[in-house]
């Protein structure tokens, strides 16, 4: 995992194609309070519709450290990990770097674990989706992880009808 401090994070590239220093936001996530706005930039610059880069893949190590650290639940970091997730290696988005695999990787089951230790505590839909989603994406199954984060809240029961005769 690379440290917050060093200086490649203004070298990455973020989901817009241009340099993007995910270190600052990353460090207020850690430490600030306002994480509705922070995780709003974290949406913004490194997932753009379907485009990632290396600073959306650097990050997630961090996001998973510090979401299991604060104990966040909610559905923002298990979103935003399975979107970028779906998104790597996909249309002209770059690979993961093998200098990140091990990191990356492992950082995906760790998120996945802290969510199955947080069960007995309230979820609710959009978290529940993004968690089921990510499992679903981790284990291999990409185009279930991509069904369930995009069906929009209360389209299921629009789309059971529709399908499978409810």
């Amino acid at each position: 995992m690379i440290p917050l401090n060093e200086e490649r994070w203004k070298e990455f590239e973020g989901g817009y194609r241009l340099k993007y220093d995910v270190s600052i936001p990353l460090l207020q996530l850690e430490s600030g309070t306002e994480l509705d706005s922070i995780w709003s930039e974290l949406w913004e610059n490194l997932y753009h519709q379907g485009d990632v880069g290396i600073a959306s893949y650097a990050a997630i190590p961090h996001v998973v450290r510090i979401t299991r650290q604060r104990e966040i639940l909610n559905f923002n970091p298990f979103a935003l990990i399975g979107a970028i997730e779906l998104a790597r290696g996909q249309g002209t988005n770059p690979a993961l770097p093998i200098w990140l695999r091990e990191d990356y990787e492992q950082s995906l089951w760790h998120i996945v674990r802290y969510a199955c230790a947080k069960i007995d505590e309230d979820w609710d839909s959009s978290l529940l989706k993004s968690v089921l989603s990510l499992i679903a994406v981790i284990k291999g199954n990409r185009d279930l992880g991509a069904l369930i984060l995009e069906i929009d809240e209360g389209y299921e029961r629009f789309a059971l009808d529709k399908y499978f005769e409810g």
